[in-house]
């Protein structure tokens, strides 16, 4: 879902379920993180650095 949409349909996803948010640089990331913790969500992972970061270290991604 992306980041520009969290806030209005941050219900659609399950208060249980384990979240792992990612965005190009893990900024958005943490502040939609920081949203879905005041909403009630515990397990939140976040890529840190980002898919930026994730390129470097492990090389090109495909899309699916």
């Amino acid at each position: 879902m992306p980041a520009s949409e969290i806030d209005r349909r941050w219900r659609e996803l399950d208060l249980s379920m384990r979240l792992v948010l990612y965005c190009r640089s893990g900024n958005r990331s943490a502040r939609v993180a920081d949203l879905l913790v005041s909403r009630g969500f515990k397990d939140i992972s976040i890529l840190e650095g980002g898919l930026n970061r994730w390129r470097m270290e492990h090389g090109p991604m495909e899309r699916r």
